[in-house]
């Protein structure tokens, strides 16, 4: 008979070989490995890893500490050495390692049911691995086969140890039940939050077992340290410090967004290198994990196509973004909407079937030293940012204005860079804890906690926004208010260690440096407009504009792609757009909104009727145009 080495993992209580069958096993190991220097190595390990002596199952994820009753089928045993199979004939055959059955789990809505089952690697690396049951049913199961033991799992070689192996599996009973999730973020009506490195449940889900499908180490969702460190050594560096409180709470805020009805959102964090930005970067998303070169947050150095698989990763919780200006021109417009539009692009499988869409909700903090408009404008002639995106996409000041950078003080480290230096050293040591602390203290007072962050957002619109700001303001208030009411319920928790108030204080000043920043509570498409009609008038007027008592007709006055005509200064000198030049000055914005947002500001004249397009007589013809007074080019408002 043929037999591998096989590797180490967690015995099943009461899966010891019976001790007339110990030495025929044994046996069976020596003429394979020519020693049975490794079987005491392995009853070791094993005994550690079932707690038998060593660590504590605490240590241990939930669904490995499950150890259910388990019914092999006819022939079969798990013993310390492996599965073994024993015909009626012939002696023991090792299909495999040794490895625990700890329950079957199933999505949410019934399907996906698989085998949960763990083992140790030869490093006493634990693995947790889904055995599908769809899996089981295709044959000799090489997919599955493969992805075991390139997980570390021992695997006979021959036909009859593949056959028997898929059909142990295909047979064992485990009664034990536990919910599958493959997604981050909130399932089963609410009540379910799962991520790579904790799960949490509430109500009649609160002690099933639940299992993340994907591999906690291709992320960085990770624990390192305590919760009291954490809340006092680096939390307690965000103390009267105004952004960083403020990026402490985007990172509790992602949570929030499923309970709370909110869309996605971010804040990018603009200003010149080595103000800070990254400090702010490393201290929120401590709250989730870390362990990377900047801790739990990555770079702009992606594709939109790509973004949209991260997002879906840190769903309903916080994605860190670092230096904008990574991410190519052409791409930004379309990754700032991918990050807060909440769902990627249609897709086909190679059968031409269509994919599921990703989706997701998710807190973003981004850094640049340029506003996404100016990155955006880099992609070439006429690229502009749409007012849309400014209201879910919002810049802001990363210089707190007091000479430290972005921080307001230096506290007891004298040089911003020594404070730095601090929240690089603690962000390193402690992360990961506060995040799933927050989720469970939310789910055990969840319709109380709603209902104090919609306080805490309704007063926050109420002090900040008069009668008369437009609705984007509006929707950038509701945004900095939702913020505050995720930060002041962390500190209702005990995470972060400030007074009551103090974080809706911080988000109303940075609110209030956005206001003066952006010119006002009005809304943005008027002075967008004015702002686009009058560069693009500043670039374009000898080139593109004939005059209009010539028009087209006169060769000599004939001008390539023509965007309108220039009245004689007895006129007034102003310019007439045709539908396509008006359609270039204004892209990106509504043209009936931006043509209402020029009549405002007391540039556009309107027809005689008062339609938007007056008629001028062009080369001798009437024609519609948008007409504009040429005040505009000299920033003169009438």
């Amino acid at each position: 008979m043929s037999v591998e080495i096989f590797d180490q993992a967690p015995l099943l209580p009461g899966s010891q070989p019976l001790p007339e069958r110990t030495e025929a096993i044994e046996e069976a190991w020596r003429r394979s490995t020519g020693s049975v220097d490794i079987i005491e190595q392995a009853r070791a390990n094993l005994r550690a890893a079932a707690g038998l002596a060593g660590p504590d199952d605490a240590d241990l994820p939930p669904i490995v500490r499950l150890r259910p009753a388990i019914e092999w089928p006819y022939g079969y045993e798990m013993t310390e050495r492996g599965l073994v199979y024993e015909a009626k004939e012939g002696g023991p055959m090792i299909v495999s390692g040794p490895f625990d059955v700890h329950a079957m789990v199933r999505a949410e809505d019934g399907t996906g049911w698989a085998l949960a089952i763990s083992f140790r690697d030869l490093d006493d690396r634990l693995h947790v691995v889904n055995v599908s049951r769809a899996d089981l049913a295709s044959g000799e199961a090489s997919d599955l086969r493969r992805e075991l033991a390139s997980k570390g799992l021992r695997l006979g070689s021959g036909r009859s140890h593949r056959e028997r192996f898929v059909a142990g599996l295909a047979g064992v009973v485990v009664k034990t039940r536990a919910l599958l999730v493959g997604k981050a973020g909130w399932h089963v009506n609410g009540t379910v939050y799962a991520a790579p490195s904790f799960t949490a449940a509430a109500g009649d889900r609160v002690d099933e077992p639940i299992l993340f499908r994907s591999d906690p180490g291709s992320s960085m969702f990770r624990e390192a340290g305590d919760l009291d460190t954490w809340r006092n050594q680096v939390a307690g560096l965000a103390v009267g410090q105004t952004r960083l409180l403020f990026a402490l709470s985007i990172a509790f805020a992602g949570p929030l967004l499923e309970p709370m009805g909110q869309e996605s959102g971010c804040f990018n964090l603009v200003g010149a290198s080595s103000t800070g930005k990254t400090s702010a970067l490393r201290l929120a998303g401590s709250v989730w994990g870390g362990g990377g070169p900047i801790g739990f947050a990555s770079t702009w150095r992606t594709t939109s196509n790509a973004l949209e698989g991260v997002c879906a990763q840190h769903n309903d919780s916080f994605l860190g973004l670092d230096e904008l200006g990574m991410c190519p021109p052409h791409e930004v417009e379309v990754a700032a909407y991918a990050l807060t539009g909440g769902s990627g692009k249609s897709r086909l499988k190679s059968d031409g079937e269509m994919r599921a869409r990703q989706r997701w909700r998710v807190m973003v903090l981004s850094t640049a030293e340029i506003t996404l408009g100016q990155r955006i404008s880099e992609g070439g002639f006429g690229k502009t940012v749409r007012a849309g995106q400014t209201v879910r996409f919002v810049d802001l000041p990363a210089d707190a204005g007091q000479g430290f950078g972005l921080f307001d003080h230096l506290g007891e480290f004298g040089a911003a860079a020594r404070l730095a230096d601090a929240i690089r050293d603690r962000t390193g040591a402690c992360y990961g804890l506060a995040g799933p602390a927050f989720v469970r203290a939310f789910l055990a007072a969840r319709v109380k906690s709603v209902a104090a962050a919609q306080a805490i957002i309704a007063d926050f619109l109420a002090e900040h926004v008069g009668e008369d700001a437009s609705g984007q303001v509006h929707r950038v208030a509701l945004r900095f208010g939702f913020v505050a009411a995720a930060g002041e319920l962390a500190r209702s928790f005990g995470l972060i260690p400030v007074e009551p108030g103090a974080v809706t204080a911080a988000a109303g000043s940075l609110f209030r440096q956005w206001v003066d920043l952006r010119g006002g509570t009005g809304a943005s498409e008027a002075r967008s407009a004015v702002t686009q009609v009058r560069g693009f008038l500043q670039r374009h007027t000898l080139a593109r504009f004939v005059p209009a008592d010539a028009g087209l007709d006169a060769g000599s006055w004939r001008a390539q792609n023509v965007a309108g005509f220039r009245m004689k200064q007895d006129d007034g000198g102003d310019f007439c757009f045709t539908d396509e030049g008006f359609a270039e000055a204004v892209q990106g914005l509504d043209l009936r909104a931006a043509a209402d947002a020029l009549t405002e500001a007391g540039f556009l004249i309107k027809s005689s009727e008062g339609r938007r397009k007056a008629v001028v007589r062009i080369g001798g013809k009437p024609m519609r145009v948008y007409r504009v007074r040429a005040a505009i080019v000299e920033g003169e408002d009438e």
